[in-house]
């Protein structure tokens, strides 16, 4: 089975693996392809060396990993003294970024 580092992965530059190694692996490394569409294109060669069509398949590369908010503020706060509530440390580990924050008053 070939393996390729997900960071080394070049538009336009084949990889290839004597039969009957079938399947290439995209392996995760320290940066995963970003967010969005990629194309794919198989071709295979014959041993009387003939090549076939190419085929093409597209992944998408989707965050489903919904982000983590995190809230920085005081534990106590002085009667009619100025606050402030943080949610700078929110993070989406899923790939994403974080667009809006929503503060509510709940209590």
């Amino acid at each position: 089975m070939a393996q390729v580092k997900s960071n080394e992965l070049k538009v336009n530059v084949p990889i290839e693996a004597p039969a009957p190694d079938s399947q290439l692996v995209i392996v995760v490394g320290d940066k995963p392809l970003p967010i969005g569409s990629y194309t794919f294109r198989l071709e295979v060669v014959d041993d009387s060396g003939l090549k076939s069509l190419p085929n093409t398949r597209t992944v998408v590369i989707i965050d489903n990993e919904a982000p983590t908010a995190i809230i920085s503020a005081p534990r106590e706060v002085p009667f009619n003294t100025e606050f402030t509530l943080s949610g700078k440390e929110s993070r989406d580990l899923g790939g994403g970024q974080i667009k809006t924050f929503i503060w509510t008053l709940i209590q």
